[in-house]
C-alpha cells in the first residue's frame, strides 16, 4: 500500500542486500503480514522462514531459514547448526515484540542483535571450552510467558543452549489481566484478543477493505499524536475529558482523568510460574538461565522526553497505575526465586525498571517499545548483568585470569 511513496524514504529501508529476494511487501498489507507470521497448532502464531516485511515507512524485520529474526550483521542468513557446533557459546532469548523488533529501525538493532555485538566486542564466555557467541533471537509479538514457555519446551530446547534469557513483563502484565478480568482466572491462557485477531489475519479474514480501513486508522492515530505536541489542543482534549467525566458522575466523587483497571495478583502468580519453569528446563539441560523484566513507560524514575513519552504518562495514568502494581509484586516473587536457585549463574534475575532513571532522550517508540538508542542502553545493561553474575566476563580479564 505504501509502495507509491517509497521513493521519498530511499534511507528508511537500509536492510542487507542479501535479504532483497525474501521481501515480501509492507505489512499494512494483509497479505504481506500472512507470509511474515504463520499459523502454528501449539504457539498459536510464529515467524514464517526466509522472509522480510517492512512496516511503517521506517523499520524493517527479516527472518533466517529457521524462523528466528536475524542477529548477525557479518552473516544475515545464519543458521543454529545442531547439534551445536564446538566452542559456540549458544545464548536464546525468549520475548515479545519487543525483541522481535517493533520500535528498531530494522532487525539488526533490535536487542538481541546489539546485545551480541556487545559481547563479541567486549566479552567471552566464562566457560573456557567456548569462545564464540551466537544469540537465537525467539522473540514473536504478541507472545506471552506461556507461549515462552510453550515454545522452549517444544522447539528451543534442542538447539541445546548455555543461556536462556526470558525478558519480558509487558504482555503479561496485560494480557493475562484483562482476561482475567473478562473471564476469571480459569480462561484459556493461549486464547485471547491478541491471537484472536492474529489468527483472523492469517486465516485471511482481512481483506482489501479493512486493509484499507487499518491504514486510515493508523494514519488518523498517527496525525493526532501530533496534533496532541501542541499544547492548545492537548489543553482542549483534557479539558473536554473531564467535562466528559464529571457530566458522567452520579455522585459528588470529584472528576478525575484516571481510572481503576482490573488488576489480579493471580496474574502475577501465573508470571512466575511461567519464568519459574523456564529457569528450571534451562538448568535441566545444563544450561544457564536469566530472567529480565523489560523497562516500560511509567517505571522507574526517567524524566519523560517531549511530546511521546509526556503525552503517554498523561493519558494512560490508568494503565501506569496498574503496570506498577504488577511490577511491584512480581519483582519482589523473582527476587524469591532466584534465591530459591541459589547460585546467580543457574538463574541471573533483575528488574530493568531503572535502566533509563536520569536519561532525558527519547528511547520509547510507543508505551513500551525501544527506539534503537534505547536497546542499546538495554542491550550494555544486560551485558554487565550477565558479567556480574559470572556468565561472561570481559576480554581483559581473560587475558589476566
Amino acid at each position: 500500500m505504501l509502495e507509491p511513496f517509497r521513493r521519498f524514504f530511499p534511507d528508511q529501508y537500509l536492510f542487507p542486500p542479501v535479504l532483497l529476494n525474501q521481501l515480501k511487501g509492507e505489512t499494512s498489507s494483509a497479505a504481506a503480514t500472512r507470509q511474515f507470521w504463520v499459523s502454528d497448532p501449539i504457539l498459536g502464531h510464529r515467524l514464517a522462514q526466509n522472509a522480510l516485511v517492512l512496516e511503517q515507512t521506517w523499520t524493517w524485520r527479516a527472518t533466517n531459514a529457521q524462523g528466528f529474526i536475524i542477529t548477525d550483521a557479518v552473516d544475515p542468513l545464519h543458521v543454529y547448526a545442531q547439534p551445536k557446533p564446538k566452542g559456540v557459546y549458544r545464548i536464546i532469548m525468549l520475548g515479545g515484540s519487543t525483541l522481535e523488533g517493533d520500535g528498531a529501525t530494522g532487525s539488526l538493532t533490535a536487542l538481541p542483535a546489539q546485545l551480541l555485538e556487545r559481547l563479541r566486542a567486549n566479552y567471552a564466555p566464562a566457560d573456557s571450552s567456548s569462545d564464540v557467541f551466537e544469540i537465537i533471537n525467539a522473540g514473536v509479538g504478541g507472545y506471552t510467558s506461556e507461549q515462552e514457555m510453550l515454545y522452549f519446551m517444544s522447539e528451543l530446547r534442542f538447539f541445546q543452549p548455555d543461556l536462556v534469557i526470558a525478558y519480558d513483563g509487558w504482555n503479561d502484565e496485560t494480557v493475562l489481566n484483562e482476561e482475567m478480568s473478562r473471564s476469571g482466572t480459569q480462561y484459556p491462557w493461549l486464547r485471547n484478543q491478541s491471537t484472536e485477531q492474529q489468527r483472523q489475519i492469517l486465516t485471511g479474514y482481512f481483506d482489501w477493505s479493512s486493509t484499507a480501513s487499518a491504514f486510515v486508522q493508523r494514519s488518523a492515530t498517527r496525525a493526532l499524536e501530533i496534533l496532541d505536541g501542541v499544547a492548545i489542543f492537548h489543553m482542549s482534549k483534557r479539558t473536554l475529558k473531564l467535562l466528559a467525566a464529571r457530566l458522567k458522575s452520579t455522585d459528588n466523587t470529584p472528576a478525575t482523568e484516571s481510572t481503576a483497571l482490573y488488576f489480579s495478583p493471580e496474574s502475577v502468580t501465573r508470571y512466575l510460574e511461567n519464568e519459574t519453569m523456564i529457569a528450571q528446563m534451562a538448568n535441566d539441560l545444563g544450561a544457564h538461565a536469566a530472567w529480565f523484566m523489560q523497562p516500560l513507560v511509567g517505571l522507574g524514575n526517567k524524566p519523560p522526553a517531549a511530546f511521546r513519552e509526556i503525552n503517554y504518562i498523561r493519558e494512560w495514568q490508568d494503565k501506569i497505575s496498574r503496570r506498577k502494581q504488577f511490577y511491584a509484586m512480581a519483582e519482589e516473587g523473582q527476587g524469591r526465586i532466584a534465591r530459591k536457585f541459589g547460585s546467580p549463574t543457574k538463574l541471573c534475575a533483575g528488574a530493568l525498571t531503572d535502566v533509563f532513571d536520569g536519561n532525558p532522550d527519547g528511547v520509547y517508540e510507543d508505551f513500551g517499545h525501544l527506539f534503537d538508542n534505547g536497546n542499546e542502553i538495554v542491550a550494555e545493561r544486560i551485558a554487565r548483568e550477565l558479567a556480574q553474575c559470572g556468565l561472561i566476563q570481559a576480554k581483559d580479564s581473560t587475558a589476566n585470569p
